[in-house]
């Protein structure tokens, strides 16, 4: 009898303690101290071999002309998003008009560059109509699974060409990720009925969001994001010969398939650390003769700052003249 006591007693502080950090850990600040700590970690751990030398290298090898198209193609870029963001919002009924498409866009980049894995890209065009919040969070779900979508697909073609064609076999993460995508769609299909209270109300929901979903695509959306997905594989793939990898075939997939595994791995701001170690991944794999560290710090600080702090710096600007614009109104 006092074994079981005893047992019973240990349960219940076990309970407690878990139940304790649990709500430690959702404490926002900190929750974010955490995502800090854990991006500065990433950071330090993957780039630690490289020095001051290596960067003033990488420095060296910049062209100017390299760099101005990266960049026109960031903006390139940012505009097809801008254009297939602006047919979710019509399909859902949200406003589109003006410059509503953009100013969103640019703050749900803000958002998402402060938040791991962009969670906060989800609340991007809720201040454009407060009382559909609902319908403002599921309008971007549409647009970011359109856009996974396409990252997925050209991953699974660029392991084709990286089995078939560079005689290279999976690597691990991406045997795992296909695994887990497997196992959830089969779980999806075939699991419906959950004890677990969250996850019932997430299946409960899918429906309406492949409802959302097929509403939203149609062969302008698709062909729009082919384009905004081919910017970004090719803009990798210049910014990858400027450092010296001069087979645009080969970068192309190993931009594919870096940006596919950065999916699986949303656990840094920004993906600060991810990008870094995705790039190297399969630079070592496909051009091992080059230096695969400084390339891979090289190529992802310059998209950083163009695709991410770039657009991020232009929603808050946005934000705050519009702060400032209701000050002087009121």
């Amino acid at each position: 009898m006092a074994d079981i006591n005893n047992s019973m007693n240990t349960r219940q502080h076990l309970q407690k303690i878990s139940g304790a950090i649990v709500v430690f850990f959702r404490n926002k600040t900190v929750s974010i101290i955490v995502r800090i700590l854990l991006t500065v970690v990433f950071f330090v751990i993957v780039n630690k071999s490289i020095s001051a030398g290596d960067v003033a290298k990488l420095a060296g090898s910049i062209n100017p002309l390299y760099l101005a198209i990266a960049f026109l193609l960031s903006i390139l870029g940012l505009y097809f998003q801008i254009a297939r963001w602006k047919i979710v919002l019509k399909s859902v009924n949200l406003p589109y008009e003006k410059l509503i498409p953009l100013k969103t866009m640019l703050w749900g980049n803000f958002l998402g560059f402060m938040t791991p894995g962009r969670v906060g890209e989800l609340f991007r065009s809720t201040g454009t109509n407060p009382q559909r919040k609902g319908d403002s969070v599921l309008s971007v779900i549409i647009d970011r699974l359109i856009a996974i979508m396409l990252v997925l697909i050209c991953g699974c073609a660029a392991m084709m060409v990286q089995g078939l064609v560079y005689g290279k076999k999976l690597y691990i993460l991406q045997s795992v990720a296909l695994a887990v995508s497997a196992v959830a769609v089969f779980v999806l299909l075939f699991f419906r009925k959950v004890h677990n209270n969250t996850l019932k109300k997430v299946l409960d929901r899918l429906p309406i969001v492949l409802q959302g979903l097929k509403n939203a695509t149609d062969s302008r959306v698709i062909l729009i994001s082919i384009a905004a997905h081919a910017c970004l594989l090719f803009q990798t793939a210049v910014l990858l010969s400027m450092f010296g990898l001069h087979d645009l075939v080969k970068n192309v997939v190993i931009a594919a398939l870096a940006f596919t595994q950065m999916i699986f791995l949303p656990f840094s701001i920004a993906n600060v650390g991810i990008r870094e170690y995705s790039f190297g991944v399969y630079i070592r794999m496909l051009s091992p003769e080059n230096d695969v560290a400084g390339v891979a710090f090289g190529v992802s600080g310059i998209i950083l700052f163009f695709n991410i702090i770039l657009p991020a710096l232009g929603g808050l600007l946005w934000f705050m003249l519009d702060l400032r614009n209701k000050r002087n109104y009121e």
